[in-house]
């Protein structure tokens, strides 16, 4: 076949003529394409310069991807989010419960580790059951603020004043440290003052950057509202309720306790088996921190009282810390009063029922005040 073609005289003639036509097609076809072309160009032109509707409002974007916000996180000021407060206030409340229940199951061990080589004394494991008991508020104070921080309540005037209560305990713990130089040894230098610094941090801080925040809202919002100053923590007036009256006569008492326990022994027994000594003096001063704490959620507790607020979590958590640490201290005291470790008598019996009754009285309030389902 192939020689066929070859032979004939027409065949490359044939040849050339299909790829001249199949040129023009091409040409034609193009200048078809940008003949099309122009005249689109033409429309969009002259369409410009037509009034244009105003654009529709672009929908913020909902895409996760942010740039800009990781700049944000990074520059943001320390425990200025909700979520930071909350991991902090829930740490403290964790160790403070650990550390009290150390304190109480396990005296001795405790002592060991943390002083070493000090001279004993028999007061010495009652003195550390009873700081033991102390931390029983400052959990329930700290897991107050840790859920406060999780609903966002924080600029409120309640939890601002667990906030300085906690500040106010922390100052109190490093006071004591500072005092008992003699007595620093490597693990007690390395953990005590750091989560008592820690704490004062965290609350002091945190409370700063809420009273900013109320006063920033007054300022835009030019109304009047409490808790921008730190004088608006103060009790505003006296209690109007008869509970109230006796949370404000509780805290008078827990103020007198936690200064008592800056003088001398007059709870205990002294004698050549249980001398004051510098580590007896050293674990008292760190019953005051948490007994000035209770002083101040028994002032929350009373604004509380007034309000008719009492079945609220925060509030029942109080009175649960409270309960706790009254029947913790009474749990050291008793046998103490028995075995004639601790003064007896009017003094010693008083003391005791008067703990018993401030536990039954903030148990009553916990149980009592609870939402019915």
């Amino acid at each position: 076949m192939s020689s066929s073609i070859a032979a004939s005289p027409r065949a490359p003639n044939a040849v050339a003529h299909c790829r001249l036509r199949t040129t023009r097609l091409i040409r034609a076809h193009g200048a078809h394409g940008l003949m099309h072309g122009a005249r689109r160009g033409l429309v969009a032109r002259s369409g410009s310069e037509q009034p244009q509707a105003s654009p529709e409002p672009v929908p913020p974007s909902t895409s996760t991807s942010k740039p800009s916000g990781t700049a944000v996180a990074v520059n943001a000021p320390l425990l200025s989010s909700n979520t930071q407060r909350s991991a902090v206030f829930g740490s403290l409340s964790a160790v403070s419960a650990a550390l009290g229940l150390v304190a109480l199951a396990a005296p001795g061990l405790l002592l060991a580790v943390a002083l070493p080589g000090a001279p004993a004394s028999g007061l010495d494991e009652p003195f550390v059951q009873i700081a033991g008991a102390t931390m029983a508020i400052s959990a329930a104070v700290e897991y107050c603020l840790k859920d406060a921080a999780d609903n966002d309540r924080l600029t409120s005037l309640t939890y601002q004043r667990l906030m300085a209560g906690c500040f106010l305990k922390s100052a109190g713990f490093v006071a004591a440290f500072a005092g008992a130089g003699p007595l620093w040894s490597p693990l007690l230098a390395a953990s005590y003052p750091t989560l008592a610094l820690a704490s004062m941090v965290a609350s002091g801080l945190v409370l700063s950057q809420v009273q900013s925040a109320v006063a920033t809202s007054i300022s835009n919002n030019g109304s009047g509202s409490l808790g921008s100053r730190p004088s608006d923590l103060l009790p505003s007036g006296l209690p109007s309720s008869t509970p109230g009256r006796v949370y404000t006569l509780l805290g008078v008492i827990y103020l007198g306790t936690a200064a008592a326990c800056y003088g001398s022994e007059a709870l205990f027994v002294t004698g050549p088996g249980s001398p004051i000594t510098d580590v007896s003096m050293f674990l008292k001063a760190t019953w005051a921190p948490g007994f000035l704490l209770a002083a101040v959620a028994c002032v929350v507790l009373s604004d509380a009282a007034d309000r008719g607020r009492l079945s609220g979590g925060t509030f029942r958590r109080l009175n649960l810390g409270l309960a706790a640490t009254e029947a913790a201290y009474s749990g050291v005291l008793l046998p103490a009063v028995l075995s004639g470790a601790a003064i007896g008598g009017a003094q010693g019996w008083s003391n005791l029922v008067g703990s018993v009754g401030i536990t039954a009285y903030c148990a009553y309030q916990y149980f009592a005040n609870a939402k019915k389902k």
